[in-house]
């Protein structure tokens, strides 16, 4: 069975009709997301990408059953207010689909907005996912914030991380309950100055990492004390 890949009226069509596909392949999709789009939630940015898809005209697998929604994922869900580079959005796109995975970036790209750029695709045989398991966060201070408090708490934390002594946090629920202490000392393998950069090495493992908003408060830093959003670099990933 052949479809066709590109923008037009029967994308719509295109999407239902893969549904019925009981053989998938999985496009990987790496992308760079900057600019105003790095405030857009998790839950927007994967609706983004739905939209994009079906614009496409790119024929994405379907689950089944009385509310079935697309089989699509992005691997590592970013905060709001952080930009992200080579991050992965997996796909299920039917098995008959007659394209090849530059051809589908490239369509994907034309339906994207400018500040989220295709950095590439490929097709993957079967159902492949992927998970992170190292990252960096560069946060770019503004000249003077901070202080002397900035130094100082960049160097507890150094000699702490160097360590491996417990590094406590105050991690609240996110209904605004009152938060536990977390120690998140494992989840930090470096903290470096590059110049007005602050970059945090971060382990990413099944029991969790350390939140952006955590990693300010620990250097002592506000949204305000930044020249730019915080951005999340040098993923290293793996597949399942």
């Amino acid at each position: 069975m052949q479809m066709a890949v590109g923008p037009g009226r029967e994308d719509e069509r295109l999407v239902s009709v893969s549904t019925t596909q009981s053989e998938t392949r999985t496009l990987v999709v790496r992308f760079d997301i900057a600019g105003d789009l790095c405030y857009l939630s998790h839950h927007e940015t994967a609706a983004m990408f739905q939209r994009a898809l079906v614009r496409a005209g790119i024929p994405v697998v379907f689950s089944q059953g009385f509310n079935p929604h697309p089989r699509m994922s992005l691997a590592l869900p970013r905060s709001v207010g952080v930009e992200a580079q080579d991050d992965i959005l997996t796909v299920q796109v039917a098995a008959a689909l007659d394209a090849d995975a530059g051809s589908l970036a490239t369509h994907l790209a034309a339906e994207l907005p400018a500040e989220c750029r295709v950095r590439g695709a490929e097709l993957v045989a079967g159902r492949v996912t992927y998970h992170a398991e190292r990252a960096e966060y560069v946060i770019c201070v503004k000249p003077a914030a901070g202080g002397g408090v900035l130094e100082e708490r960049l160097a507890s934390l150094q000699a702490a991380v160097a360590q491996g002594q417990r590094v406590i946090v105050r991690r609240g629920d996110g209904q605004g309950r009152a938060g536990r202490e977390k120690d998140v000392g494992p989840f930090i393998e470096s903290v470096n100055v590059r110049g007005a950069e602050v970059v945090f090495g971060c382990r990413i493992t099944s029991e969790g990492t350390i939140r952006v908003e955590e990693m300010l408060e620990l250097v002592g830093l506000a949204a305000e004390n930044l020249a730019v959003p915080v951005r999340r670099e040098s993923v290293q990933w793996a597949c399942d």
